[in-house]
């Protein structure tokens, strides 16, 4: 049998456990929008920007900023996401990869909305 006193010392280090996790968890995700609304880095550079000569901030990528401006006015024509793809890849734009996918589209779409 589960003694009551043990349970009840159990239920209140979990409950402070999962209460400093929440608090780290809340502290890191504030830290990171900081650093975006700074334009700094925060993990992965995104499409459309470089990291600038100090290796923090981040600077716009004139080319990829066009590209960028171009997925949204054809997405507002009602272009599917492959039907960008191929009209990114007919005007010369270059994908961060081999080529364009849909998904990378989609993401970017996400991301500028």
């Amino acid at each position: 049998m589960v003694c009551p006193k043990n349970f009840l010392l159990r239920s209140i280090v979990a409950s402070m456990a999962q209460w400093e996790r929440d608090t780290i968890a809340e502290r890191t995700k504030d830290a990171l929008r900081l650093k975006i609304v700074k334009n700094e880095r925060a993990g992965q550079i995104p499409f459309g920007w470089r990291l600038a000569t100090d290796k923090r901030s981040l600077i716009k990528d004139v080319e990829e900023q066009q590209a960028i401006s171009l997925i949204g006015e054809l997405s507002g024509k009602g272009y599917s996401l492959r039907a960008i793809c191929r009209e990114l890849e007919k005007k010369g734009y270059q994908p961060v990869g081999r080529r364009w996918h849909a998904k990378t589209v989609r993401s970017i779409l996400k991301r500028v909305a």
